[in-house]
C-alpha cells in the first residue's frame, strides 16, 4: 500500500502545470498537439501534399507569443516546450515519410524500410503513469479522466517520448524528464474531439499573411527547423519585404547549407548583396554541420 504523503507536500503550491492549464488560449496549443498526428495519419493513406512549413511557422509563432507567467515556469521551461512541439512535428512528418516510402517499396517490390529509432513504450508508459499519479497526489491536480489518460499514453506520445528519452543525456535526464512529462500532460489534458482540433489547426495556419508570418517567426535566432521552413516559404513567396529578415539569418549560428539557400532566395528577389553573401559562404572554411551546432537540449 502506498505510504501517506507528508503534510508539507500536500500543502505545497501547485506546479507550473496547474498554472499553465488555467491560461486563456492554452486549448489552442493542445489542439495543435492532437491535431498534427491526425493530419499525418490522413496523409499516410494519401499522396496529397501538405504545407508543413506554414504549420511549423504558425505553431512556433503561437508558442513564442503565448502569455506565459515566467514565475510559473521551471528554468528553461518555455525553451523545452518549443523543442517538444517541434519534435512532435518532426515525428509526425517522419511517420508520413515512412508510410509513403513503405507503400512505394511495395509498389516496386523492394524491401520496406524499418522504422527509424528504437521504440520502448513500456518503459515510457511506466514513467508517465508513476509521474501522473505523483502529480495528482502531491500537487492537488484535478483527477484525470480515463479518456485523457488514454490520450497521454497514446502511441503518438509514447513514440515521441521514447525517442526523446534516448536523446537526453543521462546527466540531464533527472531534471529534464519530469518536466517533459508534465508538458505532455498539460498538452494532452483535454477531451476535445479531433475534428475540433483539426479545425483549429487550419484556422491557425490561415490566420497570418505568409510574409508577415516569416517576419514574426525568424526573430531572435529561431531553431534551425524554423529557419529552414521560413526560407522554403520565402522561396514560394518572393518579395523584397522579406530581405531584411532573411539577411538577419545570415549572421546567425546556422550551417552553410541554410545560408546558401538564404542567399539564393535573396538573389531571386533582387537583393544586390546576395551574390557577395553566396561567394563568401561558398569560400568559407566553416564546416557545414547537419545540426545547428548546439545540443538539442
Amino acid at each position: 500500500m502506498r505510504d501517506a504523503l507528508p503534510v508539507t507536500d500536500l500543502l505545497a503550491p501547485p506546479s507550473f502545470l496547474r498554472g499553465v492549464l488555467a491560461l486563456d488560449g492554452w486549448s489552442r496549443l493542445q489542439h495543435v498537439w492532437d491535431g498534427v498526428p491526425a493530419i499525418a495519419a490522413g496523409l499516410c493513406e494519401s499522396r496529397h501534399a501538405y504545407d508543413w512549413d506554414t504549420l511549423r511557422l504558425s505553431t512556433h509563432r503561437l508558442i513564442t507569443t503565448f502569455p506565459f507567467d515566467t514565475s510559473l515556469l521551471p528554468p528553461g521551461g518555455k525553451t523545452l516546450l518549443i523543442n517538444l512541439m517541434h519534435r512532435r512535428l518532426d515525428s509526425c512528418l517522419d511517420m508520413v515519410t515512412r508510410a509513403r516510402l513503405q507503400r512505394q517499396a511495395y509498389d516496386t517490390g523492394a524491401v520496406p524500410p524499418s522504422p527509424h529509432g528504437a521504440f520502448s513504450p513500456m518503459q515510457v508508459l511506466k514513467s508517465i503513469e508513476a509521474h501522473v499519479l505523483g502529480l495528482q497526489q502531491s500537487r492537488s491536480l484535478p483527477a484525470i479522466t480515463k479518456a485523457i489518460f488514454g490520450r497521454i499514453n497514446g502511441d503518438d506520445n509514447l513514440e515521441l517520448l521514447s525517442r526523446m528519452h534516448g536523446e537526453i543525456s543521462a546527466s540531464a535526464r533527472d531534471t529534464l524528464w519530469p518536466t517533459l512529462l508534465e508538458w505532455v500532460l498539460a498538452l494532452s489534458f483535454h477531451n476535445d474531439p479531433v475534428d475540433l482540433c483539426l479545425m483549429d489547426v487550419e484556422s491557425l495556419m490561415g490566420s497570418h499573411d505568409a510574409i508577415q508570418l516569416i517576419h514574426d517567426t525568424i526573430k531572435g535566432d529561431p531553431p534551425l527547423k524554423v529557419a529552414e521552413a521560413a526560407v522554403r516559404l520565402a522561396e514560394r513567396f518572393p518579395d523584397t519585404a522579406i530581405v531584411p529578415s532573411l539577411a538577419s539569418l545570415l549572421a546567425g549560428r546556422y550551417p552553410n547549407h541554410l545560408k546558401r539557400s538564404i542567399a539564393m532566395v535573396l538573389t531571386a528577389v533582387g537583393d544586390s548583396t546576395a551574390i557577395a553573401h553566396l561567394v563568401r559562404i561558398t569560400l568559407s572554411d566553416t564546416p557545414d554541420l547537419i545540426q545547428d551546432g548546439q545540443p538539442f537540449w
